[in-house]
């Protein structure tokens, strides 16, 4: 009986290492509740920290305004923004934004041309250093005396006005002018005559007076043009006062018998500026 119990025992060895077995692979669950007195499971690592945000890139510089006239210059560009710091486990910072350029300054401006001031009108006898510069025209005077003596009750003498440049020389803008002493006569009167141009007289002092002229005549035109290589043809001259003249001491006067000869100081003047001869 013993050894039939013995061998019955042996043989379900075997069935209850199966039972065993299958107790333990039953699964997680029933492993961990039979698991009572074993170590509690580890904690799950903690996330690592976010990486700190890059800094934004420095403000760009705008470029500082271009001084008048000159070109402005050229902003310089902004630093680049450093990357932010890799935290543990975290996300890398974007790199900061590089600053724009500065914006070049424009031009100034250029300034506007000044007006050109109208040229002075020169009135009848007036200075011969006065009124604007004359334009590119020449001319000259002719002379011839009419009466020669030395004392005189009336000046009497004979001009031609002679176009010797290139250009057509208005005629109003002309005026000769004949320097003498008044010789105590007091007011005077004249006469100027032609045939081609008529003219007129006229009496001004001269300022500052000479001893051989402080008085001039003016003889002055009206409107029409002289041609180049043209005269006026002659111009008759008379004038008087209340006594003789004296032509001795007058600057003007030239002894020329029946001739026209060049006239020096007899001047001539366009637009007020004197052109021909030489003035006391």
């Amino acid at each position: 009986m013993t050894r039939t119990y013995d061998i019955r025992l042996w043989h379900a060895l075997p069935a209850l290492a199966l039972v065993a077995l299958s107790i333990q692979c039953s699964g997680p669950e029933a492993f961990r509740s039979r698991s009572v007195t074993g170590g509690q499971a580890g904690s799950s690592g903690a996330a690592g920290t976010a990486g700190s945000t890059g800094a934004a890139g420095d403000t760009p510089i705008s470029g500082a305004a271009g001084d008048t006239g000159a070109a402005g210059t050229t902003g310089a560009a902004g630093p680049t923004g450093a990357a932010g710091t890799t935290g543990a486990g975290g996300t890398t910072g974007a790199a900061g934004t590089t600053g724009a350029a500065g914006t070049t300054g424009a031009a100034g401006e250029t300034g506007a041309a000044g007006t050109t001031g109208a040229a002075g009108t020169t009135g009848a006898g007036g200075s011969r250093d006065g009124g604007t510069d004359a334009p590119a025209t020449s001319l000259k005077v002719l002379y011839e005396c009419r009466q020669n003596g030395a004392s005189v009750l009336s000046a009497e003498f004979s001009i031609k006005v002679v176009n010797t440049g290139a250009a057509a020389i208005p005629l109003n803008s002309v005026n000769v002018r004949y320097w003498y002493t008044i010789d105590g006569t007091g007011a005077q009167a004249g006469t100027c005559t032609s045939t081609a141009h008529p003219c007129t007289i006229s009496f001004q002092s001269a300022t500052p007076a000479k001893p051989t002229a402080d008085q001039y005549a003016v003889i002055s035109f009206g409107n029409g043009s002289l041609a180049p290589g043209a005269d006026t043809g002659e111009i008759m001259i008379q004038f008087h006062g209340t006594g003789a003249y004296n032509q001795g001491n007058d600057y003007s006067f030239l002894t020329t018998g029946a001739n026209f000869l060049d006239a020096p100081r007899v001047t001539g003047h366009v637009m007020g500026k004197l052109v021909w001869g030489t003035a006391p």
